[in-house]
């Protein structure tokens, strides 16, 4: 392979998509894990926070993979937000060993301050976005992630 090509390569990898969302994913992390610190919440606590928003029982194994983690490494997350009474734990109905979790209305109430405390950071990292491509990158990206989500 010739340095040119090599060169002409790495250019087109740094402007791909993957490598795009990696850096952007990486800062808006950044950002958001010292404003989440602030009220006491990990990275891994509001993604399932986040996750369990629409008030729903989860499965924990459901959830662990919407928010991208293992199912065994989600246990002492959910342990902890159980623990501070924002969500709640229940056995599911057909069988009793398998736990399904819901957002708790003090959960929800923090979900909400959360929401406010970022959206400034939202509207920084997307300002050269109009309206409409912001809506059509959510839409790209929900249709990547649910196709990712459910191989």
């Amino acid at each position: 392979m010739s340095t040119t090509s090599s060169r002409s390569s790495l250019v087109s990898f740094r402007e791909g998509a993957g490598f795009l969302i990696s850096r952007l994913g990486g800062m808006v992390e950044k950002e958001w894990g010292s404003l989440l610190r602030d009220v006491g919440l990990t990275q891994a606590e509001f993604a399932i926070l986040a996750t369990l928003a629409d008030g729903a029982m989860v499965r924990q194994r459901d959830l662990a993979i919407h928010v991208g983690s293992d199912p065994r490494n989600i246990v002492p997350v959910v342990a902890s937000l159980t623990d501070r009474g924002l969500v709640e734990v229940a056995p599911a109905l057909e069988d009793r060993r398998v736990k399904q979790i819901r957002l708790s209305v003090e959960g929800a109430d923090l979900l909400d301050t959360v929401q406010i405390m970022l959206a400034p950071s939202r509207a920084k990292f997307f300002r050269g976005l109009s309206d409409a491509e912001y809506d059509q990158l959510c839409h790209l990206l929900r249709v990547v992630y649910s196709s990712a989500v459910s191989v």
